[in-house]
């Protein structure tokens, strides 16, 4: 993920620097525009994880705030998997897969004490 921002960023400068040095011997189509518009987008998206908190947690719900967001009420967990940086909460409709690296150690240590004040074990998967 952090590639890809410094790939758009760089994209983005690259482009800031031949609007503004008249460097009119190289076209727009060497660089491609979709790649200037896709540069700008992830920017774009980067800023707006970076601003807005990874989970939400309430009473009754869970919510991984993303660009599409998903949210999974407690009442219909099934199961609850921890493997490699990941906790997934499994329910009837949907799942959330939460990057246990992204969050700070007492967020994550809140977020596994409501799991477990919800009656939800975290069944932890081993490799062999």
């Amino acid at each position: 993920m952090i590639a890809l921002l410094f790939m758009g960023l760089g994209l983005v400068l690259f482009i800031i620097s031949l609007i503004f040095d008249d460097a009119k011997d190289i076209s727009w189509f060497s660089i491609g525009l979709g790649e200037f518009i896709v540069g700008i987008l992830m920017f774009a998206y980067h800023k707006y994880e970076v601003y807005k908190q990874y989970l939400t947690l309430t009473e009754t719900s869970i919510k991984k705030n993303t660009l599409f967001g998903k949210e999974v009420q407690f009442k219909d967990v099934n199961q609850v998997k921890e493997f490699a940086n990941e906790i997934t909460v499994i329910s009837k409709s949907s799942q959330i897969v939460i990057d246990t690296e992204v969050i700070q150690p007492e967020s994550l240590k809140r977020l596994k004490k409501a799991l477990h004040n919800k009656r939800l074990s975290i069944n932890k998967i081993e490799v062999n």
